[in-house]
């Protein structure tokens, strides 16, 4: 039996579609985002802090060319992109891509970072979501959601 470690202080442990879990702030919204296997939760003190997590089955065993075909949407549709990077990773054992930018929100710049794996056909993914300018206070949680998360 494989017994669930408590979240880190300051964290819950939360679950979401395709059976994916993590760990977010205490305290955060979090509500349906963006299609049925995604989830979002907002600082309710910063609505421009944000994380998301979620699963769907994958629609290719290639999960680079999968992004790297994202990413060219998403730099078409976006203003102001700047990719950071985009690389191949493993993750937990399975293969993984960790892709990190900037983009204009309309606001100011944000700085994301993005997990995704694909586990038994199904793609999972984590990302954090916070202003260029406050990152530094967004990359430990993004680092607490990677090593919290399953599968």
């Amino acid at each position: 039996m494989v017994t669930t470690p408590p979240p880190p202080q300051g964290y819950q442990r939360v679950a979401g579609p395709a059976k994916v879990e993590t760990v977010i702030p205490v305290g955060w919204t979090i509500a349906r985002a963006g299609g049925p296997g995604a989830m979002r939760a907002t600082d309710p003190s910063d609505s421009g802090r944000f994380v998301g997590y979620g699963g769907a089955p994958a629609t290719s065993t290639d999960i680079a060319s999968i992004h790297v075909a994202q990413e060219t949407k998403f730099a078409q549709r976006t203003s102001e992109y700047n990719r950071i990077s985009l690389n191949r990773a493993t993750y937990a054992g399975h293969p993984a891509i960790e892709w990190e930018y900037e983009h204009n929100d309309g606001s100011g710049t944000q700085h994301v970072r993005a997990l995704f794996w694909i586990v038994n056909g199904v793609e999972f993914f984590i990302f954090a979501s916070g202003p260029q300018v406050q990152w530094s206070r967004m990359l430990p949680l993004y680092d607490e959601m990677v090593a919290s998360s399953r599968p």
